[in-house]
């Protein structure tokens, strides 16, 4: 895990660098700090994906930092759940300015087709794509959520899945 001293070394160093004009240096140890930040915040939003339901089992979560040249930037976070042949997969998708974009779309009603479908969950509006199996949905404008079934996963357990997510701690960490 990286120190918050890491951290602070290259804020620093990019600000000696920047007080002797060298640009290039001091826009690269912001990157380097910018990116550090992003594994520190993917350590943290690996907590927010849920444990395996009853006679399911999980992989590891695999989490990807993502450098600001990259759709802005961002963490993502996701985890396979396994019952015999079938397959869950939940992700998370956090901190890139891109996600307002893609919340309005998803969220507002403005995509829509015979394979796109906008459904309530439990209050929340999500969107329903038969063609993935998969439900998506923002959180709190700034996180996107997929949850995303094997073709032989029925919805009641893709929505089982939905139901066992930690929407209030996202909440929480999004702000």
């Amino acid at each position: 895990m990286v120190m918050a001293d890491d951290v602070t070394d290259q804020l620093n160093g990019a600000i000696k660098a920047y007080e002797n004009k060298d640009y290039s240096s001091a826009s690269a140890a912001l990157d380097l700090a910018a990116t550090l930040i992003r594994q520190m915040s993917a350590d943290i939003w690996k907590t927010m994906l849920p444990e395996p339901l009853a006679g399911w089992d999980a992989d590891d979560v695999e989490t990807t930092s993502i450098g600001a040249a990259m759709l802005g930037g961002g963490t993502s976070v996701s985890r396979k759940y396994h019952k015999d042949d079938n397959t869950i997969e939940i992700t998370l998708i956090t901190g890139s300015p891109i996600l307002q974009q893609i919340g309005g779309l998803l969220n507002g009603g403005i995509m829509s087709s015979s394979d796109m479908k906008l459904v309530i969950i439990d209050g929340r509006k999500m969107t329903y794509t038969k063609s993935e199996n998969s439900y998506q949905t923002m959180i709190a404008g700034k996180t996107l959520l997929k949850v995303e079934g094997s073709k032989g996963i029925g919805d009641p357990m893709l929505r089982a899945y939905v139901g066992a997510i930690k929407f209030q701690q996202i909440e929480k960490g999004v702000r």
